[in-house]
């Protein structure tokens, strides 16, 4: 996913070029060594032909990952088949659900390489049938998935405003499995009962835990959340949320520099280029 975060931040970088320039008419079939007219244009016609060519070579490689579901069908049935499970494999929002995955392992990865902590959960084999609150699902996957999905759709937004073509469609499907899969595969979602007893929950949970302990609460969220980089000891913090995990070290000062300083100086930087980008013009 940070190749795609990086791909968009250059069509955020593209856009805006793109909307405070004039585009020149660029006609593909003529050398590349003749003038531009009109004079004091930019080119970005041709930029826009390397986005589709990027695009199109993404999905491509998506398509890949099918290709053993595909084939696994033509060997135990016959083609109808095998077109007829592909077409239930994306019909079921399949994609969503794969684009999701890659990005909580990704960030698994990512947050064990710099905080540590990674142990092993048995989760069992069974199907899941028990319809789990927004607010559990929120705190699970509310760094791994949300926050990145959220800063994915505003670059996508900027994008699609300043640069929009059709391909850039598989970037909002990839936004919107970030975003939406949590909730999306959650056994009886919309049942409207749980609907409505899960939104007063999720009340309960933003505003409960700050005058006495809550284990679940915003609050306590935010503590745990806060622990891979202060770290704490039970013995030392003697307070009852330390019953939520068990002693956790500090993360090393290089890893926090990196991944909670340095990183986010460097987005923030290549956001503000692209803001002034107008005013260096």
């Amino acid at each position: 996913m940070a190749s795609v975060y990086m791909f968009l931040i250059s069509l955020l970088n593209l856009g805006s070029l793109r909307h405070e320039t004039i585009s020149c008419d660029y006609n593909r079939d003529v050398p590349i060594t003749d003038p531009l007219f009109p004079t004091g244009c930019v080119n970005t016609d041709a930029l826009m032909d390397w986005v589709y060519r990027s695009i199109l070579s993404i999905f491509f490689v998506f398509l890949m990952s099918f290709i053993p579901l595909t084939v696994q069908g033509l060997m135990e049935s016959n083609p109808w088949r095998a077109a007829l499970r592909f077409i239930k494999h994306v019909a079921s929002l399949s994609p969503f659900f794969e684009v999701f995955v890659c990005q909580v392992y990704a960030n698994s990865v990512e947050q064990n390489l710099s905080f540590g902590g990674a142990r092993y959960i048995g989760t069992g084999r069974g199907f899941a049938t028990a319809r789990i609150p927004f607010s559990v699902l929120y705190a699970r996957f509310a760094g791994p998935s949300l926050y990145f999905g959220g800063r994915l759709l505003l670059l996508l937004l900027f994008a699609t405003l300043t640069v929009w073509q059709a391909d850039l469609t598989w970037f909002w499907v990839t936004t919107f499995g970030l975003i939406f899969s949590p909730f999306l595969y959650n056994p009886h979602q919309s049942a409207w009962d749980d609907l409505f007893i899960d939104y007063c929950e999720f009340l309960r949970w933003l505003f409960r835990g700050h005058a006495r302990f809550h284990d679940s609460s915003w609050i306590t969220y935010c503590r745990l959340a806060r622990t891979r980089i202060t770290g704490f000891k039970k013995k030392n913090l003697g307070d009852l949320s330390s019953r939520l995990s068990g002693d956790a070290s500090r993360a090393s000062l290089g890893s926090i520099l990196f991944g909670e300083i340095l990183l986010p100086l460097l987005s923030v930087l290549l956001f503000v280029i692209v803001e002034a980008w107008p005013l260096m013009g």
